[in-house]
């Protein structure tokens, strides 16, 4: 629809029903109400019966009603975001794998010394260069 368009008095009529509706749920208050129910009675437009419903829930006049949506648009994310995602907990669990491998061989079995920190360290360096998402940790440019 073009709010453009003239509207007619069918159309100032409903939106004042509407108004009416709201007053009575205690929308809006007295002086309110009818300062709108003025505005209605004097709309050339739809875009000046619109603004009447701008702050306000259902119930909207029926030509209204069509063009607001009820619900908001859901989000979905890409299946290469979730792709990304399940790899990314792949990833922190092997960085766990492999900094207990490292602790239980160093401190439990005795096996190497302090370098075989060097190898958690290495191991987790190199995952997060490949596999890390730097963009949208907190913080960071481009952060979120």
């Amino acid at each position: 629809m073009d709010f453009t368009q003239r509207c007619s008095d069918a159309d100032r009529d409903e939106a004042i029903k509407a108004l009416s509706e709201h007053h009575a749920a205690g929308r809006i208050d007295l002086s309110e109400f009818d300062e709108r129910s003025t505005a209605a009675l004097a709309a050339k437009s739809y875009d000046d019966l619109n603004a009447l419903f701008a702050d306000l829930p259902a119930p909207r006049p029926k030509w209204l009603e069509s063009l607001v949506p009820t619900t908001a648009p859901v989000a979905r994310e890409s299946s290469s975001s979730l792709a990304r995602k399940r790899m990314r907990k792949w990833v922190s669990a092997t960085q766990v794998v492999v900094w207990m491998a490292v602790l239980v061989m160093w401190l439990g079995l005795g096996v190497g010394g302090w370098w075989m920190i060097f190898v958690a360290v290495g191991a987790t360096m190199a995952l997060e260069a490949i596999y890390g998402e730097d963009d949208d940790r907190p913080g960071l440019e481009g952060g979120k």
